[in-house]
């Protein structure tokens, strides 16, 4: 017999399951990779890996048995963009990627990461990749993140999908050739985790902030296992917040903090501005705020602002002093946050609570406040967040 209703409902869930693995050495590294699967591989390399680096990996490669085919991607965010994510995805099928086995694998920074992982979840609707993220920044945010994206229209990461790598191997030694500052750069989402979501990591990087600074060759073991701590405390403390929430149904996320007004200041100064720096500048912006409020005392936003320094961080950028851009940026974010602001602010070291009530006076004062730190900080001053 015939219903009036013909809806047909359809209940599907899906297991999600990555790994991100700490290796010593770039050998283990090759060991997890053989290990993972077999047969021909597709490696993406980063056109800004050093060359000892490259070597290195694809000779052990090699070594292992493993044959591949090499292609290069760029490494800069200017080239984060969807004609380059394209080009994987022909490479993809110029050298038949299968469905399952034999992942493709990329080496390098957060950017080519994100362009072969997009890519990866573009061709034939999706195909495992392994990533070997090779900068601090992509040890401690990408390698973590489910998710895959380009620069688009103007906007950082406009377009992009849910696709997590099936295995991520992070090895350290990749840190001892990276400029200093882009060790600051990846410094700035560590920064973030810690004042919004994880005071101890706060006291270790505060108490270890000159360490990162140094070479491998300069470094104490204890420093070695502090910073070891600092990186794998930084990984799962990613995870933790990501695991509940992968997918973003809940849209208030405590690892937005620092992306509120950061992905529109760092796409309109993109020559001036790394990720992790805008980020940072985001972060310190949103505790005057938060201190404004009266939720976070001035001897805290003076240990922040003594932190970002110690860890060559900028504490000042003229992106932060344009309200029109600001107000747009949190106007955005807004949107992003399916018309809420969603703003996480800090309720002291390591906590946070939410707000959508930010308005333009707000951000004159911040702003305002921000301009007197770095004027007093340039001439000297002994008081650090005086007229704030």
């Amino acid at each position: 017999m015939m219903t009036a209703n013909r809806n047909v409902s359809i209940r599907a869930k899906q297991i999600v399951s990555y790994d991100i693995a700490l290796c010593s050495t770039t050998a283990e590294t090759i060991t997890r990779i053989v290990d993972h699967s077999s047969g021909h591989r597709l490696i993406f390399v980063d056109e800004g890996l050093p060359p000892q680096h490259r070597d290195e990996f694809l000779n052990q490669l090699t070594a292992a048995g493993v044959t591949f085919t090499v292609r290069s991607v760029p490494g800069d965010e200017e080239n984060k963009t969807l004609p380059n994510v394209l080009d994987v995805v022909k490479a993809m099928n110029e050298c038949g990627v299968k469905r399952r086995s034999a992942p493709s694998v990329v080496i390098g920074g957060g950017v080519a990461l994100d362009i072969v992982g997009f890519a990866a979840s573009l061709y034939r609707r999706g195909v495992p990749y392994i990533r070997v993220p090779t900068t601090l920044l992509s040890m401690v945010d990408v390698s973590v993140a489910a998710k895959t994206a380009a620069n688009h229209l103007g906007y950082r990461n406009r377009i992009g999908t849910f696709h997590p790598a099936s295995l991520t191997l992070v090895n350290m030694d990749y840190l001892g050739t990276l400029p200093r500052r882009h060790v600051a750069n990846g410094s700035g989402e560590i920064f973030k985790l810690a004042v919004i979501k994880d005071a101890k990591l706060f006291d270790l990087i505060e108490a270890y902030s000159f360490s990162l600074a140094k070479s491998p060759d300069d470094i104490f073991e204890r420093e070695k296992e502090a910073i070891g701590e600092i990186i794998f405390r930084s990984i799962a403390g990613m995870a933790e917040e990501l695991e509940p929430n992968l997918w973003e149904g809940n849209l208030e996320r405590v690892v937005d903090y620092g992306h509120t007004f950061s992905p529109l200041v760092e796409m309109t100064h993109i020559a001036e501005l790394l990720h992790g720096e805008a980020v940072a500048l985001d972060c310190l912006f949103s505790a005057i705020i938060s201190y404004h409020r009266g939720t976070l005392s001035r001897r805290a936003l003076e240990r922040l602002f003594q932190v970002a320094y110690r860890l060559d961080l900028p504490v000042f950028h003229h992106g932060f002093q344009n309200i029109a851009l600001l107000i747009d940026a949190i106007a955005d974010s807004a949107i992003h946050r399916d018309g809420k602001q969603n703003a996480p602010l800090m309720s002291g070291i390591g906590s946070a609570y939410f707000v959508n009530d930010i308005d333009e006076t707000e951000i004159m004062r911040a702003a305002e406040a921000m301009k007197c730190i770095h004027e007093q900080r340039l001439h000297e001053k002994t008081e650090l967040v005086g007229g704030v």
